[in-house]
C-alpha cells in the first residue's frame, strides 16, 4: 500500500500488511491441483492396465495354443499343423512350427518304412529258411516217384503239378532269401540308356513289341547298374503280364532329360492298376498274381531311393505308367 503527501501528492512510503487467509487459499489450490493430478494419473494408471491387459492377452493367445499344440505332438498319432493367418511375429513362429512339423512327419514315415523293412527281411530270412529246407527233399522224392511209376497220364500229370509248385515255392523262399540278404546298392556312374535297352532286348522277341522313345544313346546318372537292370527287367514283366491274353502286349519306354534329373517312363497297354490297391504296390510281399513273391517292387523303390531317386505310377483301365526320375 503506497503513502503520499496530501499536499504534493509525492510518494511517501509503502506499507505492507500480512494477509494470513490469501495463504490459506494457497494451500487449498494446491491440494486440489495435486489432488487432480493424482486421479489423472491413477486414471491413466487403470486404463494402461486394461489396455496392457488385453494387448498382453492377444499376444499371448496364440503362443498358448502353440505351447498346447505341441504338447500334444505325438509320435504315435497323426499331427495337424496350425492355421494362423496372420503375417505378424507370432505367425512367423508357427509356420516355423509347421514347417517343423512336416519334417517331423516325414522323419517318422522314413522311420516307420524302415522299421517295416527291417522287420520284413528279418522274417523273409526265417520264411526263406523254413521253406527251403523241406523243398529239396520234396522235389527228390518227386523225381524218384516220376521215374519209378507206371506210364500212367494221370499220374505224370499230377506229379509235374506238384514239381510246378515246388518250384514256385523254391522261387518265393530264393526271393525272401534274396530281400533279406540284398546288400547296400553302390553308387557308381553308369549309362542307364544302355541298361534299359538291354532290358528291352530280353523280352523283345520272345513277350511282345516294346518301343523306346529316346532322344540320346548315352545319359549318364549315380547307382548300381545291376539292381537297376533288375528293376527295369521286373517293370517289363509287369507290364507284360497285366495285358490280357486276348490283346498283343505294347510296351514303350521314354526318356524326358533336363539339367538335373532324368525321367523314365515305362507304360503297357493293361488292365490297369485296381484303386484300392495303389497304396499297397510297393509293400514288400504284396502281389496280386497267383504267383510271385511280391517284392519286386519293393527292391526298386529301395534302389531308386537309395540313388537320390524317385518311383511312382499312373493308371488307368487303359494301362499303366511306372515313372522312375533320377538325379
Amino acid at each position: 500500500m503506497s503513502i503520499k503527501d496530501t499536499k504534493t501528492n509525492e510518494l511517501i512510503g509503502l506499507m505492507g500488511m500480512p494477509f494470513f487467509e490469501s495463504k490459506n487459499h494457497l494451500k487449498r489450490q494446491q491440494i486440489e491441483v495435486f489432488t487432480s493430478l493424482i486421479n489423472i494419473f491413477i486414471l491413466i494408471f487403470i486404463v494402461s492396465l486394461v489396455v496392457a491387459y488385453f494387448a498382453v492377452k492377444i499376444l499371448t493367445d496364440p503362443l498358448k495354443l502353440l505351447t498346447q499344440k505341441i504338447k500334444k505332438t505325438s509320435f504315435s498319432d497323426l499331427n495337424q499343423p496350425l492355421e494362423y493367418e496372420s503375417k505378424d511375429e507370432i505367425g512367423i513362429l508357427v509356420d516355423e512350427y509347421n514347417q517343423m512339423l512336416r519334417k517331423f512327419e516325414e522323419s517318422k514315415t522314413a522311420l516307420a518304412r524302415s522299421d517295416k523293412e527291417a522287420a520284413w527281411k528279418t522274417i523273409a530270412q526265417q520264411v526263406a529258411h523254413e521253406i527251403k529246407n523241406p523243398l529239396t527233399p520234396m522235389k527228390l522224392t518227386l523225381q524218384q516217384m516220376q521215374r519209378v511209376i507206371d506210364s500212367d497220364d494221370r499220374s505224370h500229370r499230377a506229379i509235374n503239378n506238384l514239381l510246378h509248385q515246388v518250384d514256385t515255392l523254391s522261387d518265393i523262399a530264393t526271393s525272401f532269401s534274396a530281400f533279406a540278404k540284398m546288400p547296400i546298392p553302390e553308387s557308381e556312374p553308369f549309362n542307364i540308356v544302355g541298361v534299359l535297352k538291354e532290358s528291352a532286348q530280353l523280352f523283345e522277341n520272345e513277350h511282345g513289341k516294346i518301343t523306346i522313345n529316346f532322344s540320346t544313346d548315352e545319359l549318364n546318372v549315380v547307382g548300381d547298374s545291376k539292381l537297376t537292370g533288375r528293376i527295369f527287367n521286373n517293370l517289363m514283366i509287369y507290364a507284360f503280364q497285366s495285358v490280357a491274353k486276348d490283346r498283343e502286349p505294347e510296351i514303350v519306354g521314354e526318356l524326358n532329360e533336363s539339367t538335373k534329373k532324368a525321367k523314365i517312363s515305362i507304360s503297357d497297354n493293361g488292365t490297369g492298376i485296381p484303386e484300392e490297391f495303389h497304396n499297397k504296390v510297393f509293400i514288400p510281399n504284396f502281389t496280386t498274381k497267383v504267383t510271385g513273391s511280391g517284392i519286386g517292387l519293393a527292391i526298386a523303390k529301395r534302389g531308386i531311393e537309395h540313388a537320390g531317386g524317385s518311383i511312382w505310377f499312373e493308371s488307368s483301365e487303359n494301362g499303366t505308367t511306372f515313372f522312375i526320375e533320377w538325379p
